[in-house]
């Protein structure tokens, strides 16, 4: 399950990123079961850019286990607004299916004097606020409203949103990553 399933950017230099991953092997069987994973990172297009060695262990019968690796990506390309590039973490499980996670990879900041720096770029932050709320539905979109938003607020000049209180849904969360937001 990919919420068992973290990314986080340790160091992103010109010609090499190295980035965490974190999952969890659930075991909700009744026996002690073995278990063996594979990790790896896939670019935009879908080529394996970064792997790691292959992990394994065991599990008591209800218990799980949290694994980490890093991963070294040579000659990153980095996320931006205007190229909202994203690579795919990938893991699998006893030959399994196949977990995927997108990230993208940047450097962001503040400068007190300068204003805010996105991958060392100077980058003016045009941004509006977002609620889930139609009339009818409430919170209760379809997926193709997530979708069609985070459309609407690209198509708009904005390459900020101001999320509510609440978590979002993933669908518009993705499709923000999507398209440069």
């Amino acid at each position: 399950d990919h919420e068992y399933l973290h990314v986080k950017q340790l160091e992103l230099e010109n010609h090499t990123a190295r980035v965490e991953v974190r999952g969890r092997v659930i075991n909700e069987g009744p026996a002690p079961s073995p278990w063996k994973a594979a990790c790896w990172i896939e670019d935009g297009e879908g080529r394996r850019v970064a792997e790691s060695v292959e992990m394994q262990g065991s599990l008591d019968a209800g218990s799980h286990d949290d694994g980490v690796v890093q991963l070294v990506l040579k000659n990153p390309v980095r996320w931006d607004v205007d190229a909202p590039y994203l690579y795919s973490v990938c893991c699998q499980l006893n030959e399994g299916n196949v977990v995927r996670k997108r990230f993208g990879l940047r450097t962001a900041g503040f400068d007190g004097d300068k204003g805010f720096f996105l991958n060392d770029r100077r980058l003016d932050l045009k941004g509006c606020n977002r609620h889930e709320c139609v009339p009818g539905l409430g919170s209760a979109l379809p997926l193709s409203f997530h979708v069609e938003d985070a459309k609407q607020i690209k198509e708009h000049g904005f390459n900020l949103v101001r999320l509510s209180h609440y978590p979002q849904h993933p669908a518009f969360l993705d499709a923000c990553d999507e398209l440069g937001i």
